[in-house]
């Protein structure tokens, strides 16, 4: 499983951080003035494109994840409430 690190800290207040962000976060991030990530509760997304993720609260309050590496999609449990 591959892990995503978080930017060094010196990225934190520049276009590269919130353009590093934007990849991982399927352009959810918008301005990035602090070190969290906001989830609401919503639907499951569509699949994402091949190579990208897509993460979301579930209804049920899980932390979901939808990855699609080569076209092969998996939707994995993060944090379950």
């Amino acid at each position: 499983m591959k892990y995503i690190s978080i930017p060094p800290k010196e990225l934190m207040t520049t276009k590269e951080s919130t353009a590093w962000c934007n990849s991982i976060y399927n352009g959810a991030i918008k301005d990035i003035k602090s070190q969290t990530l906001n989830l609401n509760i919503s639907a499951e997304p569509e699949d994402p494109k091949d190579g990208s993720s897509v993460m979301w609260m579930a209804n049920n309050g899980d932390i979901k994840v939808k990855i699609n590496l080569n076209g092969a999609i998996v939707t994995r449990t993060v944090a379950t409430y």
